[in-house]
């Protein structure tokens, strides 16, 4: 049990995509590192109904792209 943090193709245009699964909650969400694409894909699973914050599939905002994906996962591989 645990969450697991992984890479995998995004669906939309084949770049690397962080993938975060949780089993606890059986949940997962996916976010594309294409700064053009900025494809996610977000499956709440059985998290409780106050964790949601999104849901479902769509394209970031530029802004809320490099806020949650370029800066929080991406930037950190770079930088090691």
């Amino acid at each position: 049990m645990g969450t697991h943090v992984s890479n995998s193709n995004c669906t939309l245009c084949n770049s690397e995509t962080v993938l975060i699964e949780c089993t606890r909650y059986n949940n997962s969400e996916e976010h594309c590192s294409n700064e053009d694409c900025r494809w996610y894909c977000i499956d709440t699973g059985n998290l409780p109904e106050e964790a949601i914050f999104i849901s479902g599939e769509g394209v970031h905002t530029k802004e809320n792209w490099n806020l949650s994906v370029k800066e929080h996962w991406f930037d950190d591989e770079e930088s090691a």
